[in-house]
């Protein structure tokens, strides 16, 4: 009875522990870190909307270790050619979501409007010690991968009782 006690009671110092991990906050960016990081895919989009994605592709990667990766850069310019022949031209663009791993690992989302529909661009921007740079595209016209869901889903149907015996 006693080692059974003993237990029990481990088990509730274990329970009220004060060591349980908390949600990480996220961290503090500074105006000018926003700034310039936002100046990356604001100077893709502009260069986007005059109508030459591999320029606003190899303007992006430039200095980046992505720039010698030119199998990638052609599928991505191809894929980005493909959106803008679909959807029509870039007529402007808003942030829409902004989120920081760390101070130095920062990604953005936007909202790209054409006048047949939006699609997303998000860029994964990181700060190294000579300023940011462009680690990632991703460019999708999923729109509704942007929302989260808010509203409970409908509660699953009840199950059928046991038939009587």
């Amino acid at each position: 009875m006693k080692l059974w006690a003993g237990a029990a009671a481990a088990l509730l110092l274990l329970g009220s522990s004060p060591a349980v991990a908390q949600p990480a906050q996220e961290p503090e960016i500074s105006a000018e870190d926003i700034a310039a990081a936002s100046a990356i895919p604001d100077a893709f989009l502009v260069r986007l909307r005059s109508g030459n994605g591999a320029a606003a592709i190899g303007q992006a990667f430039a200095g980046t270790m992505m720039e010698y990766q030119n199998a990638q850069l052609q599928a991505l310019i191809t894929y980005l050619n493909t959106l803008t022949d679909y959807y029509g031209p870039v007529t402007g663009w808003e942030l829409g979501r902004q989120e920081a791993f760390t101070s130095r690992l920062v990604r953005q989302t936007y909202l790209v409007f054409t006048d047949n529909g939006p699609f997303v661009a998000t860029f994964d921007l990181y700060r190294r010690s000579t300023g940011w740079i462009l680690l990632r595209i991703n460019l999708h016209d999923r729109s509704h991968d942007l929302f989260h869901q808010t509203t409970p889903s409908a509660p699953a149907p009840a199950p059928d009782p046991a038939p009587a015996s």
